[in-house]
């Protein structure tokens, strides 16, 4: 485009130009950033600023700037607002703040997009734009009204600056502001504050007004300053400084906390006015009441062994609370991606957490890094543009050959910058792309934990639309990649698990995590076998651990080795003792069984840093079990005694209508005669023919009711269909047996690992019996939910029983699981 003439005559008429670095208004310089193609230009008439501006871009697919700036020097906290018009169909146009006038500095900007900007961006619609390290790439999505002016934007918009803390807000039709997002962009007193305009296009000229343009100072701030650019783990820093400044003739209540990095340790700690604590919990308050003029506070600081520091602080001013420091935020202070010269391991067990920039970049202008204090890595990684074959490599050295799952923690803006491809093996892209293979992340401005998925079915890999993707991946050095899809979608760091069911919802990656293996779990007459403990410290390390493995009794120990430590044997037990863990810390051992065993249970627990607070849970070798009985056509009946006659679950008759076994024989020391019976499979609505019977015979005629010992562990695993003889008809309904109801005080059912023994009802007879005539009857449990469990079941004419009493209160079993 060529310059707008017959727009320049008019202003030339009315008002003078502005040449470069004279003021304007409220603002001291104005200056073309970066190298556009044409000179920018501005006038101030009738508190209007009109800019003419050229440049390539704000940041959108590239490292750098290029646009016209209208700005003021400033310090502290305060707010900028106006009314940005665009008069021409090119580029964006708005308010920004700014941590120098180099072309890659870290901004907080809030945009309008003219009518020609493109995806999402019609003349009104507002974007924010930031950038939070220097040289990184610069978020550009995330439209607060697409399509332009509605009841709820009505063109003014506002941007806060409260330390690093920005907020972009606009106005409703009430004149109120409205917040629509907050971002955390580290930037150093002095800023520059104003206005910014770019024709997206070197080739090409926009137009601005800028009306009602004020800016707002906030009364103090405090600024935290770091001695040191790099990151070095477990680095001593001296001193970290925080310096609150109230502005002058005012005075202010200020308040502070300080966090630091995880695993970091703060000590001398000093403050020239109020007064400074260390608290137990490692953090530091700073309360200074009636604050005025400029004061410091210094601290010495110890690093954790994490690869990034991120420091955390807030402070209290008045009525704006909640906000972090302004200044430095994390080491190192200008990320790079730092790919491990060896490729990472994965542990076959445990969940390995691999950080984003630790990819190899197969174009270095793929992907850009950028600074998220607010995260406790803080250091993320976001697409540049759409193009498959722009891609992180990332190394993996495969401990144990096996499917495995990943999922991460992503973000995207807007559904324009929802996705990522991945792949192993290969590249995305080129001849090897599986255009299956996006990963959905979804487009709602915060980071969220998601498995890996493919956007749409996949006959080959046997998964439907966004779900968890299987990765098969050999024994030995593979190779993952995650590539560009969608601008703008950024990944903090991925998982690497061999479980699918993980609860990734709630996963702490610096958690402590223990899981025992036992390879073979079958009792072998006269063998023995390996059981491994692994443990994972998350990598800010320095943990003590003290680990107490319980192995069943009367079974030797043998060849125990721990990878650091020192491990203990014992009677039916090893202690395992750990100073300063970190990373994957193996414990390996042999058990013998006698050769009466049928099976046995291992528990265990740990001390962190000497809270009772792990948990190791159960697991369970046993023998083989099957049922004698199956599919059996004149099944032989068990005889009433006085009325009454116990079956064990073990020794009913299995009646099967596949392959598949849909019951199956456990071993569970707390279970009668050590076994009991386990639904493998879950039922429907209909009969399948795949029930458990208790066969038994009456000689004397009567009403009878049956009493179960039975387990229900969940929500989900809480019940069976249960009828005599031919009573359950084809459609099932009113037939469910849930075992035991057991409430807490508000009246909610507690689930647990526990047998319990109750009378047999049904949802439609909480008294269930029955009639019964002299001669063989048939009690069956239907299968309806998997995951149930029946011990025994007793079938009884004495009605006046107490089940309770009945229970033979055998060995409780905390937390158990089955393997």
């Amino acid at each position: 485009m060529k310059r707008a003439g017959f727009v320049l005559i008019g202003l030339l008429a009315l008002s003078p130009i502005i040449s470069a670095q004279e003021a304007v208004g409220i603002f001291e310089n104005q200056t073309d950033i970066g190298e556009p193609g044409f000179l920018g230009l501005v006038t101030f008439e009738n508190d209007v600023y009109s800019l003419e501006a050229g440049g390539a871009e704000i940041g959108y697919r590239r490292l750098d700037d290029s646009f016209y700036f209208v700005n003021t020097e400033m310090t502290g906290n305060f707010a900028i607002e106006g009314y940005p018009l665009p008069l021409y169909t090119a580029g964006w146009g708005g308010l920004m703040i700014r941590d120098t006038l180099d072309a890659d500095s870290p901004h907080a900007s809030i945009m309008i997009a003219s009518s020609g900007r493109g995806t999402n961006s019609t003349t009104g619609s507002f974007h924010p734009f930031f950038r939070s390290s220097k040289g990184g790439g610069t978020k550009t999505d995330g439209d607060f009204e697409p399509g332009g002016w509605s009841d709820e934007h009505t063109g003014p918009v506002r941007l806060e600056r409260v330390g690093n803390t920005f907020r972009f807000y606009r106005m409703n039709v009430d004149k109120n502001w409205v917040l629509d997002r907050t971002e955390i962009v580290p930037m150093n007193d002095p800023v520059y504050v104003g206005l910014a305009a770019t024709a997206a296009n070197d080739n090409d000229l926009t137009n601005y007004d800028f009306s009602n343009v004020a800016i707002e100072e906030f009364p103090a701030t405090v600024e935290r300053t770091l001695p040191t650019e790099e990151m070095q783990p477990g680095a001593a820093l001296s001193p970290v400084t925080l310096t609150a400044k109230v502005r002058e003739g005012l005075t202010e209540d200020l308040f502070v906390t300080e966090l630091p990095p995880k695993a970091g340790t703060i000590s001398n700690v000093v403050a020239t006015a109020g007064t400074a604590t260390l608290n137990a919990d490692g953090s530091v308050t700073w309360d200074w009441p009636g604050a005025s003029g400029e004061a410091t506070l210094t601290y010495d600081l110890v690093l954790g062994n994490k690869p990034t520091a991120t420091f955390h602080g807030t402070f209290n001013m008045g009525d704006v609370t909640g906000n972090f420091l302004a200044g430095d935020a994390i080491l190192p202070k200008i990320p790079s991606f730092q790919p491990p010269e060896d490729p990472i391991p994965i542990d076959p067990i445990l969940p390995t957490v691999i950080q984003a920039e630790w990819g190899y970049r197969l174009d270095e202008t793929a992907q850009h890094l950028m600074v998220f204090p607010q995260l406790d890595n803080g250091v993320v990684v976001m697409s540049a543009n759409g193009t498959a074959a722009d891609a992180l490599e990332y190394r993996l050295d495969i401990q144990q050959a096996g499917t495995y799952y990943i999922f991460g923690y992503v973000r995207g803006e807007d559904g324009n910058s929802d996705s990522l491809r991945h792949e192993y093996d290969f590249p995305p892209g080129g001849a090897q792309e599986n255009t299956l293979q996006y990963w959905g992340i979804g487009g709602n401005k915060s980071f969220v934990y998601d498995w890996a998925n493919s956007s749409a079915a996949d006959p080959d890999l046997g998964t439907p639309a966004y779900s968890q993707r299987p990765f098969e991946f050999l024994e030995g050095e593979n190779f993952f990649y995650i590539g560009n899809r969608e601008d703008d979608a950024s990944i903090d760091f991925f998982v690497v698990t061999s479980n699918p069911d993980m609860d990734i919802a709630n996963f702490d990656e610096d958690a402590i995590s223990l899981a025992r293996t036992i390879p073979n779990p079958t009792i072998q007459p006269g063998g023995s076998h390996e059981v491994s403990i692994n443990i994972l410290a998350g990598a800010s390390a320095s943990y003590n651990l003290t680990i107490t493995e319980m192995t069943p009794p009367d079974w030797p120990i043998s060849n125990v080795n721990a990878s650091s430590g020192e491990a203990t044997p014992g009677e039916n037990q090893i202690v395992w003792t750990l100073t300063g863990a970190s990373g994957v810390q193996t414990l390996t051992y042999t058990v013998s069984p006698p050769a009466d065993a049928i099976g046995g249970i291992f528990d265990g627990s740990g001390l962190l840093n000497g809270i009772d607070t792990l948990q190791l849970g159960t697991s369970v070798i046993s023998s083989v079990f099957e049922f004698e009985n199956i599919n059996v056509e004149n099944p032989t009946p068990v005889q009433l005694v006085n009325g009454e006659a116990k079956i064990e679950a073990e020794e009913a008759y299995l009646l099967k209508s596949t392959d598949a076994d849909p019951f199956s024989i456990r071993y569970r020391p707390d279970a009668s005669q050590e076994l009991y019976a386990y639904t493998e499979m879950g039922g429907s609505s209909t009969i399948t023919g795949d029930e458990l019977d208790f066969v038994f015979e009456i000689v004397e005629p009567g009403t009878y009711r049956a009493i179960a010992r039975t387990c229900t562990p969940s929500g989900e695993d809480d019940s069976y269909y249960v009828g005599m003889d031919d009573d359950i008809q084809a459609v099932i309904s009113g037939y469910r047996f849930q075992g035991k109801i057991v409430e807490d005080e508000n009246g909610n059912r507690i689930y647990d690992d526990n047998f319990n023994v109750s009378w047999v009802d049904a949802d439609d007879a909480p008294d269930l019996s029955w009639d019964l005539s002299a001669g063989v009857h048939t009690l069956r449990f239907h299968i309806r939910e998997n995951g149930t469990m029946v011990d025994w079941v007793m079938l009884t004419n004495n009605l006046d029983q107490n089940p309770d009493e009945l229970d033979p209160n055998y060995t409780s079993i905390d937390h158990f699981m089955l393997y």
